[in-house]
């Protein structure tokens, strides 16, 4: 039996949260799609969904700064995967490495994502 993902899209443009839809529904395996425009809906998405397995998080949103979303999802949520769909120049580092509670990011480039890692 496949075990469901689920997956939390938290950007706030909606050709960005569409286009993310669109691969998560290629890939072979079933999933259940969460979505946020914004940092304030994920967190509440996050209280009250503690069986999410991915969040995907644009790191510059209307309602946050840089990684204080990313942080507090991680506290609230500290076994949940974060990888950060941001501009390159939102983050220091593809890997995660440099990124608190990232395990990896996907960086945003002229319409096309290539992954690190």
């Amino acid at each position: 039996m496949l075990t469901r993902m689920k997956v939390l899209v938290v950007d706030d443009h909606p050709l960005i949260r569409e286009a993310l839809r669109n691969v998560l529904a290629e890939l072979d395996t079933q999933f259940e799609l969460l979505e946020s425009a914004d940092s304030a809906g994920a967190l509440g998405i996050a209280a009250s969904h503690a069986d999410i397995d991915l969040v995907l998080l644009d790191l510059n949103l209307p309602d946050s700064e840089g990684f204080s979303t990313l942080e507090e999802l991680s506290r609230c949520r500290p076994a949940t995967a974060g990888v950060i769909c941001s501009a390159p120049q939102d983050h220091q580092s593809g890997d995660g490495s440099h990124t608190p509670g990232a395990a990896r990011s996907i960086p945003k480039r002229c319409g096309t994502w290539r992954c690190r890692g």
